[in-house]
């Protein structure tokens, strides 16, 4: 497969600006473990989300993390798991569904990408972002046997095996982006270099997608 030349963008970016005055569903909205480090520091993306759309619902699936929201004074947040039909909780569509960091994490997601179809129109856009399989920056570690993962990842994804997914769940998509995440000193040095080669996009560390129900 021919895969299409990908432009780079800054991940939370992405989001928010085309979460800007929507009505919102952020899936994973607690970040957990880190949701008490994060509400304190400031970087909770659902603190961010509400910024910009203050229609903004959150779920997730851990009930402590959801209970810090709520003792945060977040509003709107609920638990629930999004591998289950969520007609029940939101009987009216959203117009933008936000899963950062989330389809890794999921044994089934096939069935949680069904599942957000069905409170989604046919206007809706649908935001996922995913960790990189062909990730440059995790080769050099290979090289000892080193591999550096979330203990909850259970998978990787590239174009082909998204898009395939995507397909099979009645998604199409629309962006294809590469981001560079600048979570230590070593990659803020190697990053603008990276971001100016248009070759290495497919190496970046992950990537951030818009789609739509398929028509």
């Amino acid at each position: 497969m021919k895969l299409p030349r990908i432009g780079w963008c800054d991940r939370k970016e992405f989001i928010l600006s085309r979460s800007a005055g929507k009505k919102v569903l952020h899936l994973g909205c607690a970040d957990w473990p880190y949701t008490e480090e994060r509400l304190r520091s400031g970087a909770l993306l659902h603190l961010a989300l509400r910024r910009v759309a203050p229609q903004t619902t959150g779920l997730d699936v851990q009930p402590v993390g959801i209970e810090l929201l709520r003792r945060a004074g977040i509003p709107d947040v609920h638990l629930g798991d999004a591998q289950k039909s969520l007609l029940e909780l939101f009987p009216c569509p959203f117009e933008v569904l936000v899963a950062g960091e989330v389809l890794e994490h999921l044994p089934n997601p096939g069935v949680f990408l069904q599942s957000l179809a069905g409170v989604c129109s046919e206007d809706s856009s649908l935001l996922i972002t995913v960790p990189n399989f062909a990730c440059l920056k995790r080769f050099p570690r290979l090289l000892w046997r080193i591999e550096l993962v979330h203990p909850d990842h259970v998978s990787y994804y590239s174009y082909s095996t998204l898009n395939r997914l995507l397909e099979l769940t009645g998604f199409r998509i629309i962006e294809w982006m590469a981001y560079w995440g600048d979570n230590n000193f070593l990659s803020k040095l190697a990053n603008p270099l990276f971001r100016r080669l248009p070759f290495l996009q497919y190496y970046a560390d992950g990537f951030c997608i818009s789609a739509r129900l398929r028509e």
